[in-house]
């Protein structure tokens, strides 16, 4: 079965149906929080609710961008400005919230039509954090199956990951209908080889197992 949980960070939470382990997935924006809640103690609250394999992060919008589908016209200079916006929440993220992998890194570069390359450097910061946290970084297969520049530049990010001293990815197909669970599984496989990663990672009881690849 799968529920959603509409709340301050938009919170889903889901089981597998054919699967006894369950996920929550943290869509998280430190300025999107209301009431008395704090980026550090309102994703507490839920994970105590019950037991969770593997605990999942990203930012679906920033405070100048709630929308990102915006950005497909962004010339260099407005992508250039949201990026470090994005990479400075997305470190936020990191340094004060408790999860197991940082997905969906590359959700706003989908559809732009400038190359997004120029803009590597300002993620290597959230790279280092998430590496010193020992956080995997998940290799999402949507995004190897687009446009050339934007797997180039995919490539690019996972690969500095290695380089800064992260240790796991996990590989996952973020699939809406049943027909795309596990599509192009075997290309992120061989895009973490590629980047220096000898195995991938999975969670259980939000604690880190690796499997060669």
């Amino acid at each position: 079965m799968c529920s959603t949980i509409s709340g301050t960070l938009s919170i889903s939470r889901t089981t597998c149906p054919t699967d006894s382990r369950s996920c929550i997935h943290l869509y998280c924006s430190p300025w999107h929080i209301r009431r008395s809640d704090t980026l550090q103690n309102f994703p507490a609250k839920v994970l105590l609710r019950q037991e969770y394999d593997i605990v999942l992060t990203s930012i679906t919008r920033t405070k100048t961008v709630p929308d990102m589908s915006a950005l497909v016209s962004a010339d260099k200079a407005a992508l250039m400005s949201f990026t470090e916006e994005y990479c400075a929440e997305i470190k936020s993220v990191i340094e004060n919230t408790d999860f197991d992998v940082l997905s969906r890194i590359m959700l706003p570069f989908r559809g732009i039509q400038v190359d997004p390359d120029f803009t590597a450097d300002a993620f290597e910061d959230i790279l280092k954090a998430l590496a010193k946290k020992k956080c995997a970084l998940e290799i999402d297969t949507k995004d190897l199956v687009g446009s050339e520049k934007v797997r180039d530049f995919y490539f690019k990010l996972i690969k500095m990951f290695r380089s800064v001293g992260g240790r796991y990815v996990t590989v996952g197909s973020e699939s809406y209908y049943n027909e795309e669970v596990g599509n192009a599984i075997d290309i992120g496989m061989a895009t973490a080889a590629r980047a220096g990663f000898s195995d991938i990672t999975l969670f259980e009881r939000r604690i880190p197992y690796t499997i060669p690849i």
